[in-house]
This record gives structure tokens, sequence and C-alpha cells, in this order.
């Protein structure tokens, strides 16, 4: 322990399972002026009276991170055996509970399914006022509700990730409406969320400069095209994954723009996803080099079944050969006017209607009377189209 510096300020332990409570306590005493601890991976031995003697000896702590990420050697080896996995509760929240004076900046607390709601929720409270960075990915115990409390206690966050958290638009919507200082937002793997979350992200959060999307299954180009146009100081955009179609064509001017990801999303077709994976300007040549503008404006109209979808991928520019999916139709239905007795009233209706419209439009402006096929005009004035 002598050997150690006293005066160190940032520890780090990585899948150090030698690590044990009283090592941490020792440790803790030793170096009073700590305003940083991480503990990662597998670090069996560490339980939340370790952890608290940091939180109750450091008074200047900043910084904390525990995080429970095995390697896939650790769950092999693990699996089927309890106790020898790196398990924490909501006695982890204790030490930080009794600290009136604490003001953490930055916050990782990721991994442990036994982590509650009521647990987090009284533990964010007491100390997310301060926070500038907030890690919550992989909690169970993440909901709407949290995300959406958030919003209230801590509105200067600048960098937040909910990654593989079991939310839905509403509480995404309502998280971003009130932390609005957002530069990074990370919801990777939230599989329930739709475009409706992106859009209110790109309209609320002025300051956004990169987002984390990816196994986000529900989102499309509208969620790419809303963040590109929107958010002017963007430059990392990762939407691996989504159900993404084609490109947005305002990336090609979009000069803030960096990074762009959208590995594995096999139904994009412009550019082709073979393109799209080498990278932003590997995009940005192809866009620029087919000027496929004018196929944007082509448009297939027709009764739902009738093989529009089919038709549109028949086009050379299209990679997939067949249709994944039905298309919505617009009914479509011949008008025989001539067919039945009162064909000749409905169709000489149709005909005064037309007529009237068109006298309407050449019409003077001032009053008139008079009858145009027996329809009695009174009172119009110009239209002027």
């Amino acid at each position: 322990m002598e050997d150690i510096n006293p005066d160190l300020d940032a520890l780090s332990v990585h899948n150090c399972q030698l690590f044990d409570d009283e090592s941490a306590i020792k440790i803790s005493e030793h170096c009073t002026k700590l305003t940083s601890i991480s503990f990662t991976g597998f670090c069996q031995g560490l339980s939340p009276a370790g952890i608290a003697s940091f939180v109750k000896n450091c008074q200047n702590i900043k910084h904390v991170t525990v995080m429970s990420t095995e390697s896939a050697d650790d769950i092999e080896s693990n699996d089927n055996d309890d106790d020898k996995s790196w398990s924490l509760n909501d006695d982890l929240f204790l030490s930080f509970l009794e600290r009136t004076d604490l003001e953490l900046e930055s916050l990782v607390l990721s991994g442990f399914d036994n982590i509650t709601s009521s647990g987090l929720k009284q533990f964010l409270d007491h100390v997310a006022s301060s926070l500038r960075s907030l890690d919550l990915s992989e909690l169970l115990a993440v909901t709407d509700e949290i995300i959406e409390r958030l919003g209230d206690i801590c509105q200067n966050l600048e960098d937040a990730c909910f990654s593989h958290c079991k939310l839905s638009d509403e509480g995404v919507k309502g998280f971003c409406s009130k932390c609005t200082a957002l530069q990074s937002l990370n919801l990777s793997g939230c599989q329930d969320i739709s475009d409706d979350s992106i859009v209110a992200l790109s309209t609320e959060c002025t300051s956004l400069k990169r987002v984390h999307l990816s196994w986000c299954v529900k989102l499309t180009e509208k969620s790419l095209d809303s963040l590109v146009t929107n958010r002017q100081n963007l430059t990392c955009v990762d939407m691996s994954q989504c159900a993404i179609r084609h490109l947005p064509f305002c990336i090609l001017d979009h000069s803030s723009l960096q990074e762009l990801k959208v590995e594995g999303c096999a139904g994009l077709r412009c550019p082709p996803l073979q393109v799209a994976v080498n990278g932003l300007e590997s995009c940005r040549k192809f866009l620029k080099k087919c000027n496929l503008q004018s196929l944007c404006r082509m448009t297939f109209l027709g009764n739902q079944g009738s093989g529009k979808t089919s038709l549109m991928l028949s086009l050379p520019t299209m990679t997939q050969t067949y249709a994944d999916t039905s298309t919505e139709g617009v009914h479509v239905a011949s008008w025989r006017p001539f067919k039945s007795g009162k064909g000749w009233w409905d169709c000489f209706q149709l005909v005064q209607f037309l007529l009237v419209k068109v006298m309407m439009i050449g019409l003077e402006e001032g009053e008139v009377e008079g009858q145009f096929l027996g329809v009695s005009i009174k009172s119009f004035r110009r239209v002027r189209v």
C-alpha cells in the first residue's frame, strides 16, 4: 500500500476478481484525494460496502463508473453459477444518499439486473442535479418515468446513454423536451421507439452533435432526414441495423457531418449497402454521381395488390428484386355515366358544375345575375387562381 501515491486522483479497476472490499477500504483510506473511480467488467469480490468506502473517504469524488461488462469467456465459465457473477442491488445507493455535499459530474451505472426502479429514482433525485454525463445502459430499472423525471431534475445534462433500455416514444419525447442542452444521446437497442422520438430529439435539442441509434429497428429514413435537416452542428450519426431505405440528399450540403454508420441496413437501396458501408464520403460521391433527384418525383398509383411495389423494384436502380411487403393503395374505379338511365343526368350535373367554375374564374369583379345551363348565378366575385 505504501507504494501507491496518496495524491492519486483517479482509480480504474477492470476485470480484477482479486480486488475485493478489503482492498477497496485500504485504498480509499490511503488515497483520499480521488476524484474519479471506475470499476468495470467482472469484479466479483467488490460489493456495495467496498464502493461505499470510496464515497465516504474521498470527499471530492466527481466521476463514478460501476459497469458489469462480462466477456464471453466469463459468461460461459460462470453459466448457471450465480455465486460467481458480479451482482449489485439497491444497497449500492445507501452511501451516496448519506452524503449531502455530493456534486457528481458523471455517472455510469450499467448491467445490473437487481437494481430496482424505485431505488434508482431515489438515488437520481439525490445526485442528478449536478450531472453533465449519465449512462444507465442495460438497466431493467430504467423506464419512461425515470427518464422523464431526469428532464425535471437534470436539465443541464449534455451526454446521456440509455442503450438497451425498455423505453417508448412517450418517455423519449418527454425527456428531449426538457433536457434541451443535450449534445450526445445513445438509444442503441431501444427497439420500441419510432421516428416520432427522433423527430422530437432533432427539434428540441438544439445543441445535438452525436446520436447513436443502432438496432433501433423501427427507425427509418425519416429519422435521419429530420436529424440532418434540423441539426446543422451534427457530427456523428449511427443508424446501423435500422430500417433505412435511402439516404436523404441533404447530407450533400451538411458541412458538419463527419461520420454516418448504416451497417446492416438490409433495406438500403440508395445508395446500395455495399457503397454505404464504406463511409460518408462514399455515400456523397454516389449521390452526386447518380443524380437520382428525378426518381424521387416518380409516383405509382393503383389499387392495393396491383403491383406498384413490384414495378418500382424492377427499375434499374433498385437492388431488391421482389416486394417484401404490401403498400397501401388508392382505390381506382371506372365511371360509366351512360350505363343506366340516370347516367345522362349525372353527367349533365357534372358538366354544369365544371362550367360554372370556369365561368366564375372568368368573371370580372362585380356583381352579376343570370342563368347558365339552368343554374342561377348571383353575387359571384372573381376567383383568382
